[in-house]
């Protein structure tokens, strides 16, 4: 992604729990983090603690995403504020987006995380609100499209 311009937060990769005490960044100020399965989906691996302050919660939730999931963990510079998810139709350049949607959790949610229960109970606890705004609009389209693009996901056509 980032060598295709799509903005990406910092990121690596945890291997196993011997790599933390090689990580050379972790010596830095850079929490907070975020940290899931690398090649998991619908947000399985996320929870409130994927959202990690600093290193012993970083080392403790790397521990257990690593046993539980018997694959590598992705962290990624923690990024707050407003979420949203673009619909995409159609293969290569022929695809489009369909629309923008906001991410808004409730009381009744697991704060601060698009989670893998917050997405399971989504009726109590998550919010779809369709973007008016034609600037958000506009900027989530041209990035999920460059991302989806990249990936080169759906078929090809040709």
């Amino acid at each position: 992604m980032l060598h295709a311009g799509v903005p990406t937060p910092e990121f690596f990769v945890i291997q196993s729990v011997d790599d933390i005490r090689y990580e050379k960044r972790l010596r830095e100020n850079i929490f907070p983090l975020f940290v899931k399965p690398l090649t998991e989906g619908t947000g399985k691996g996320i929870s409130a603690e994927s959202i990690v302050p600093n290193l012993e919660a970083f080392m403790k939730q790397c521990a257990d995403l690593l046993e539980r999931f018997d694959q590598p963990v992705l962290a990624e510079r923690y990024l707050p504020g407003r979420e949203f998810t673009a619909g995409i139709t159609g293969t290569g350049k022929n695809a489009e987006c369909i629309g923008v949607m906001e991410i808004t959790l409730n009381k009744d949610a697991e704060p601060d995380v698009y989670s893998y229960l917050n997405k399971e109970h989504y009726e109590e606890r998550v919010i779809y609100s369709l973007v008016e705004d034609e600037k958000i609009i506009s900027e989530a389209a041209d990035v999920a499209l460059r991302a989806y693009r990249t990936l080169d996901a759906g078929t090809r056509d040709g």
